[in-house]
């Protein structure tokens, strides 16, 4: 009504959706100014900044904010899912996409906290794992443990190798101790699960005085195992 009458007595089309656009402009600048005064609304926000593509120079610097802040947002999501074992997948789509619009390096930043968030993810599976079997008595490395380690072994922040230390003690040193004196004393080969148990030991230099023995007993059936894998 307010576009309307401010074109009588001869208003023309033109006029009419020029003052509407006028006004639809306003709602959204304020959409994006309100969200980021308030934190609250910046997916919206962010909505109407592509939708839109303001021009106006302070709109630009508007909505260049609003992505620093969903980054920042999001950073903060997906880095308390990683630490706490979470499913952090959803998060990092966000995340990723928001952030290869924004630098190669922040991109790359988005990308190595994610692979972190999915080697944690796993690595809490196999911990979880290798404890039952620790309580049952079962003398198996959970393949989990093989997909942690192989996860987290690349990545190099300090955070992963406090992680992967964390897995390679949970289920090559505590399930070592109960799956090697089961095995060493008879076997004829280097058994499986021993074999695990021994390649990873002597991979990341594992030390435990009470596996330690059993290492060296399994050494002798085991080595040729190491050699194989080329570790």
């Amino acid at each position: 009504m307010e576009c309307a009458s401010r074109a009588e007595p001869k208003a023309t089309c033109d006029e009419y959706w020029a003052c509407q656009d006028a006004l639809d402009e306003s709602d959204a600048q304020r959409t994006v100014r309100t969200a980021l005064a308030t934190g609250e609304g910046l997916d919206d926000a962010w909505t109407t900044c592509e939708v839109l593509d303001f021009e106006e120079e302070a709109m630009v610097r508007a909505c260049h904010d609003v992505r620093v802040r969903l980054i920042e947002r999001e950073t903060r999501e997906v880095t308390e899912l990683r630490d706490h074992g979470g499913n952090a997948m959803t998060a990092c789509v966000a995340l990723e996409a928001h952030a290869a619009k924004f630098s190669a390096q922040e991109k790359l930043r988005a990308r190595a906290l994610c692979k972190e968030a999915n080697a944690s993810r796993i690595a809490e599976e196999a911990l979880d794992e290798a404890r039952t079997n620790l309580a049952k008595g079962t003398l198996e490395v959970p393949f989990q443990c093989t997909m942690a380690v192989d996860d987290l072994a690349p990545l190099p922040s300090d955070w992963a190798k406090r992680r992967l230390r964390e897995v390679l003690h949970g289920c090559y040193v505590e399930l070592g101790k109960q799956i090697l004196p089961a095995h060493v004393p008879d076997m004829l080969i280097c058994e499986y699960q021993a074999e695990q148990v021994y390649i990873a030991v002597k991979t990341f230099g594992l030390k435990d005085p009470e596996l330690d023995p059993w290492i060296a007993r399994a050494n002798k059936k085991c080595a040729k195992s190491l050699r194989r894998k080329g570790k």
